[in-house]
């Protein structure tokens, strides 16, 4: 009879892991999905909005949050990447001249997020987020002012363009986000290139830094590595919906909603310390 017992203990037990795994492999899929569409809606990457749900749906430590959504940028944006450069919408010289900045820098944002304390990482992504926040709306009228006063690349600009670089790396590796924010708007200023090619270029310079500040969290242990392929492929789906979606529904009203939203998540990492 004991013996029976214990079997069927077991075999709860085992039901009990193995449903706890699905609604953990759900609740991951559909965090990746959210963040692909808020972030494909708005035309940022969905780093800003991995971090808060991984923190308060997952309830991954702020460290952890950090290192596994940089993990997911950097798979995700590899795959955008390689869209773009298959239709020839990536300017290779200033990627790679962004790119040698990053790699240097994405490391060490991510030792530095390290040795903060849960409580100050936290309060340090609360003002990235609120100082994201009036970027969003604002993007369209940057770009295309940067488009109207368009001058040509030149080898000099290189300089300017491992310094963007150096400063999107170390955001990167900070924040666990893939670094457009500051990248796109840099590119448009600094060269003649269009929205769209810019995004690209993005994608690409970005892929490695973000490795490389992915796998500096992962030695630091940082990373939750089940939760990479589930999240990073809702990530994908999402990103295609949110472009679907974005073609039918005015973009001005989803800019503001989602600067709003990226305010009070930042308010909210703030007063909840």
């Amino acid at each position: 009879y004991s013996f029976c017992t214990l079997l069927t203990n077991l075999k709860l037990i085992i039901m009990f892991r193995r449903n706890c795994e699905k609604s953990l492999r759900l609740a991951s899929g559909t965090v990746g999905v959210t963040a692909g569409v808020l972030g494909s809606l708005v035309g940022l990457g969905g780093g800003f909005v991995l971090v808060p749900l991984f923190t308060g749906v997952l309830g991954y430590t702020q460290h952890v949050a950090h290192g596994t959504s940089l993990a997911c940028v950097a798979a995700t944006g590899t795959a955008g990447a390689l869209s773009y450069g298959m239709n020839d919408s990536v300017d290779w010289k200033a990627a790679m001249a962004i790119t040698a900045g990053g790699v240097v820098s994405a490391p060490l944002g991510a030792r530095f997020a390290s040795r903060l304390s849960q409580r100050h990482l936290k309060m340090a992504m609360g003002g990235f987020q609120i100082a994201v926040a009036p970027m969003i709306p604002l993007k369209p009228y940057l770009v295309s002012k940067a488009e109207n006063t368009k001058s040509p690349f030149a080898d000099h600009q290189l300089q300017a363009m491992v310094a963007v670089g150096c400063t999107s790396g170390f955001l990167a590796g900070l924040f666990g986000v893939g670094g457009g924010a500051v990248v796109v708007p840099a590119i448009c200023f600094l060269t003649d290139h269009s929205h769209h090619c810019a995004l690209g270029t993005s994608l690409a310079a970005m892929v490695v830094p973000s490795t490389m500040g992915a796998a500096t969290h992962y030695s630091l242990g940082n990373v939750n590595l089940k939760s990479i392929a589930v999240v990073g492929g809702g990530c994908l789906v999402g990103a295609a919906v949110g472009a679907q979606i974005a073609g039918n529904i005015p973009e001005e009203p989803l800019r503001y909603t989602f600067s709003a939203l990226m305010l009070a998540l930042g308010t909210k990492s703030l007063l909840n310390l």
